[in-house]
């Protein structure tokens, strides 16, 4: 399916963490400063795996943010459909949905994925660095692959219209995962490994097995996943941009900045979760650059410094998020 030339406009982030970790503080002044860098619609992460999982905790956080966007009507608009992306954009408002970062809100129960697709959860990964019930994460020795509870996992995300993300998750489960699902998948938030070969990003294999699918990878601000030397400029983040666009073409990719608001309670939170010590190759530290939500005009006019034509820079800008999210949901 093609986008139209409204969704092609649309500028659209496609994780952001908001979790109730740090600075209480930071995290209210972030959704404005977004929607004051031209950014129309953006994906909060409000689940996953870790100590902090579980269903009670997921549902209560998703009430939560449900009731912070509700109260600020003339400022956001809770995703259902496309259109309500485009309504909000034409509104001057900025249009919200939710990711979950791995399984652990499912409490391995195939039963809550139409309820939270109805609150708002528009794609779900099936595992966060380490084996999750549906996978192994990309931080797994063993690389085993998708388990049968991930199979019915992805077949009930299809059902429902829920998008199935590879962030986070093995090769093999990647490429099980792709081969499972009957409709586009998404790698959220990750790097090119040719560019940087971090655990954390993806090979040039699993970009193209992506593009196969008609899905997108989204290119992430974290500084430790760019470059050994955690430049976190804009020229760098491109560099990541332009060898996906080399590999696969421009309309598989897209904009997911992964964008932490406290990142010193982020890191020291990490680090908790991990016993003191984050696990090996994760070199990410307190005070590591990251690309912002200000820098958004800035890597368009980056690309456009490179020869980008401008229909190929509103697809990465968001247009092909847009593209993905009218093939699957419902």
């Amino acid at each position: 399916m093609t986008a139209g030339h409204e969704d092609l406009a649309c500028v659209g982030d496609f994780t952001l963490p908001y979790s109730d970790v740090g600075d209480p503080l930071l995290k209210l002044g972030l959704l404005p400063r977004y929607r004051a860098a031209g950014v129309d619609f953006v994906s909060l992460s409000v689940g996953g795996d870790g100590p902090d999982a579980g269903v009670a905790r997921t549902f209560r956080l998703i009430g939560k943010v449900r009731r912070q966007m509700q109260a600020e009507p003339e400022r956001y608009v809770l995703v259902d459909r496309v259109e309500d992306i485009l309504a909000a954009r034409r509104q001057g408002r900025l249009a919200v949905m939710f990711n979950f970062q791995g399984v652990g809100g499912l409490g391995e129960d195939l039963g809550l994925v139409e309820p939270y697709h109805r609150l708002g959860v528009r794609h779900m990964l099936l595992a966060y660095n380490q084996a999750s019930p549906a996978a192994d994460g990309c931080l797994e020795r063993r690389d085993g692959g998708l388990t049968g509870f991930g199979r019915r996992l992805v077949a009930e995300m299809n059902r429902v219209g829920m998008i199935v993300d590879c962030a986070h998750t093995g090769r093999r489960a990647t490429f099980e995962i792709m081969d499972a699902s009957a409709q586009p998948v998404i790698i959220s938030h990750a790097n090119a490994a040719a560019v940087h070969d971090h655990p954390r990003n993806v090979t040039d294999e699993q970009i193209r097995r992506c593009a196969a699918t008609q899905g997108v990878v989204g290119i992430t601000g974290i500084s430790a996943m760019m470059n050994a030397r955690k430049d976190g400029s804009v020229d760098a983040f491109i560099e990541h941009i332009d060898h996906c666009v080399q590999l696969v073409g421009p309309d598989h990719v897209g904009i997911s900045l992964d964008y932490v608001y406290d990142n010193a309670a982020v890191f020291r939170y990490f680090l908790a979760a991990h016993g003191g010590t984050l696990p090996a190759g994760l070199d990410f530290t307190a005070d590591m650059p990251l690309v912002e939500p200000e820098r958004f005009p800035d890597i368009a006019a980056g690309l456009r410094a490179r020869g980008y034509a401008a229909a190929d820079v509103d697809k990465i800008l968001g247009g092909n998020w847009m593209r993905v999210c009218r093939a699957v949901w419902r």
